[in-house]
């Protein structure tokens, strides 16, 4: 009786996004920018099936022309099962085939790695754009060649941003995870700054963070729930043996530590065996620190990439973002508790060893000389969703909008034939992926408005391995790295975990080493889901 006047209360429709009102003209820019590229390139058949779904690009800004242009984009909502995931893990040949994670946010970042590694490739191979044509052609720029760290017998070229350019990201709704847990915070109404131009956008401030609530979930790191995963026992002992190793017998009872119910919608703890893949807001994170750029590209790059501002859309806590996305890598009572993480590491606790012997990375570097970058947060008031209306669901509050389809894309700027699933579209290149499978799809699906097959768990006569796979930016490096130092031993390389985990020791020793020490002693992400222990953990 009770199930059924549920199911019989009235329903309010409200619009799928409120009034906003934006930072400045600039993010208003970036953000209608970025609306319209997204009409433009992706097919109409999924815009009009699917109106809400999650938009992230990164836009680059050209200071002496004030020219903006989207140059690489993701849209998507999906992301792989826990089942799918530890298969892939534990594959002797496919680790990296499948695109695990098809958030937005994600394949944006994914498509501006394939970006800049065709520039790369490109200039090396004496391919040089037209950049007076289109400046953007080449955002990069050979700033001289150095030799290589583990053999100074080698030469290669090393690249940096051009300085006239900036980059700029922007998320259609804020990052899932810590960026929509408000609890913590007083919210404030963003107030639109007249006194910037189109071209200019605030400077950055951002207030220290102490992390007073550690206990209570402020600063924690949040794992991407699958719901329909059943926890084995294995997994059961394996958690309680990380949770032991990790934290103090103290930590162990926290609610952030032992309770879910905190948690944003979507979203679970580390040790809730209930997912697997960071959300957003802690990958970005981690960008943040480190680079956008990944660990492989950081060898041929003088320094790291990192957007210099965030526009967000739906749901944004400016003050909660900044939290989520950089701060909280250096509140005061984090860095304390972090200094003190060190003092209890020894040697032996600081090296991080290859297969190979000869090679290892030393945690030497402190922590606190690798700050992040602290991206402005800039709000908008352009809508990626004018007309769309939702209906409210009082059973169920926090889960309004719905993401029904699987389908995602990636695009980035420049032509891009490498393979048969990428179709040509402003002047850029775009691939749609089923998030569900992690596989390619082929363009006349997409064309047809058609699904993905979602028990696809195997390649199919329809599906490929995405150009933004791991395995497709592995062998792309790869192909850059034989054109300026060939290496008989990448010939025949193995996709496995633990050889890709080899080949970023090797060739991305400093960022390797910043995010070890970030690994071992930061008081937040020590506790980050690392693949080849939690492999070796269960098998």
């Amino acid at each position: 009786m009770q199930d059924k006047e549920q199911s019989d209360r009235p329903r309010a429709v409200r619009h799928a996004e409120k009034r906003r009102t934006s930072t400045c003209a600039f993010a208003d820019r970036i953000a209608q920018l970025s609306v319209d590229h997204y009409h433009k390139v992706v097919p109409e058949s999924f815009r009009n099936e699917q109106k809400q779904t999650c938009v992230a690009t990164i836009v680059a800004h050209h200071c002496l022309t004030k020219e903006l242009r989207v140059i690489a984009m993701g849209v998507g909502t999906k992301f792989l099962s826990n089942s799918l995931l530890a298969e892939e893990t534990a594959s002797p040949s496919q680790y990296g085939d499948r695109v695990r994670d098809c958030h937005a946010e994600v394949l944006a970042r994914r498509a501006l790695r394939r970006y800049l590694s065709i520039q790369i490739l490109n200039d090396i191979k004496s391919k040089k754009p037209d950049t007076q044509r289109d400046p953007f052609r080449m955002i990069l720029e050979n700033s001289q060649s150095t030799g290589d760290a583990d053999n100074d017998t080698t030469k290669r070229p090393l690249y940096k941003l051009n300085p006239q350019i900036t980059l700029h990201s922007y998320s259609s709704s804020a990052p899932c995870g810590n960026a929509v847990l408000k609890r913590f915070v007083t919210c404030r109404k963003e107030v639109y700054r007249d006194d910037l131009g189109p071209d200019e956008w605030p400077t950055p401030y951002h207030e220290d963070i102490p992390g007073h609530a550690l206990s209570q979930g402020e600063f924690s790191l949040l794992l991407k729930e699958d719901k329909g995963h059943r926890i084995t026992t294995e997994e059961k002992i394996s958690l309680q043996k990380r949770k032991m190793t990790l934290l103090s017998p103290k930590q162990q009872s926290w609610p952030s530590n032992c309770q879910t119910n905190w948690c944003p919608a979507g979203t679970t703890t580390v040790f809730s065996g209930k997912g697997s893949l960071h959300t957003c807001s802690d990958k970005m994170l981690r960008w943040n620190i480190l680079g956008w750029q990944g660990s492989l590209l950081s060898s041929f790059l003088e320094e790291s990439i990192v957007p210099e501002t965030l526009t967000v859309g739906r749901k944004l806590s400016a003050i909660t973002c900044r939290r989520a996305l950089c701060c909280r890598a250096v509140g005061s009572n984090v860095l304390k508790r972090s200094k003190c993480n060190r003092a209890k590491q020894t040697r032996k606790d600081n090296l991080f060893e290859s297969s190979d012997s000869s090679f290892c990375v030393q945690v030497g570097t402190i922590i606190e000389d690798i700050l992040p970058k602290h991206p402005v947060i800039m709000g908008t008031s352009v809508h990626l969703d004018e007309e769309g209306v939702v209906e409210t669901d009082p059973d169920n509050p926090g889960q309004d909008v719905r993401f029904h389809s699987s389908l995602s894309f990636a695009w980035w700027l420049g032509t891009d034939e490498s393979s048969p699933t990428i179709i040509t579209i402003d002047n850029g290149s775009l691939e749609c992926i089923d998030g569900a499978t992690g596989w390619a799809l082929d363009p006349s699906i997409v064309d047809n408005g058609q699904q993905g097959n979602r028990n696809c768990c195997q390649k199919g006569r329809n599906t490929f391995v995405s150009s933004v796979s791991t395995t497709a930016l592995m062998n792309f490096f790869l192909s850059i790295h034989q054109n300026t130092t060939p290496s008989k031993e990448d010939d025949d390389l193995e996709r496995t975990l633990g050889k890709l985990r080899e080949m970023k020791l090797r060739y991305g020793g400093v960022y390797e080493r910043r995010k070890a020490a970030y690994f071992a002693e930061h008081e937040v992400l020590r506790t980050w889901n690392r693949r080849h222990i939690l492999q070796n953990s269960l098998y």
